[in-house]
């Protein structure tokens, strides 16, 4: 505004200004090709932090979804912990910090799938079933869902229908597990 110079007196300038303020946005990772994209999934990687503060005017930052990161590679992925830079989409906007790191999420998790698992039926009941075995996909952490065997799964019949043709099963497990999935879910019943 200093060197502002009015040509002569009748002339008139506004001036706009925009209140700064500070917000916290998400952090987007970007990747060099798609196949890094797979490996950062696949090794189940994080950002850490996963969120920036941003400062600058107000009509700027609401419009602003998320600040990426610069392009992450492969040889990035490779190593444990990387620091990576964040891409400042303008240079009317300040970002704290202005980096962010991959970080390994030690608690891995994965899904499993267990085919064959045995239906317990009730004591007394003098009926067959078809089919006798189900398949049960579940999610848990890597290193515990290694240890599952078929046995550790509970397939048992929770209802019979009125007419007794049929029946709706359940299935339990240890609660570190989440399941996912089973089928099939209601079997024959056969006098």
């Amino acid at each position: 505004l200093n060197n502002l110079k009015y040509v002569d007196q009748y002339k008139k300038i506004d001036v706009i200004l925009d209140r700064l303020i500070r917000d916290k946005k998400n952090i987007i990772p970007t990747f060099s090709d798609k196949n890094t994209n797979q490996l950062f999934k696949d090794k189940n990687l994080k950002i850490s932090p996963s969120l920036v503060t941003v400062l600058g005017p107000k009509s700027i930052i609401k419009q602003i979804t998320g600040i990426p990161t610069e392009k992450i590679s492969m040889s990035d992925l490779k190593k444990n912990t990387q620091l990576i830079r964040l891409v400042s989409l303008t240079p009317k906007i300040k970002i704290y910090p202005d980096h962010t790191y991959l970080k390994s999420d030690n608690n891995i998790y994965e899904t499993k799938i267990f085919k064959d698992i045995k239906i317990k039926l009730p004591k007394k009941f003098k009926f067959h079933i078809i089919p006798e075995t189900i398949i049960v996909k579940l999610n848990g952490k890597h290193d515990d869902i290694d240890k599952i065997s078929p046995a550790d799964i509970n397939a048992e019949i929770m209802k019979i229908n009125k007419d007794s043709t049929s029946a709706e099963l359940n299935v339990k497990i240890n609660r570190k597990f989440k399941i996912i999935e089973f089928t099939p879910k209601i079997v024959q019943v056969i006098q």
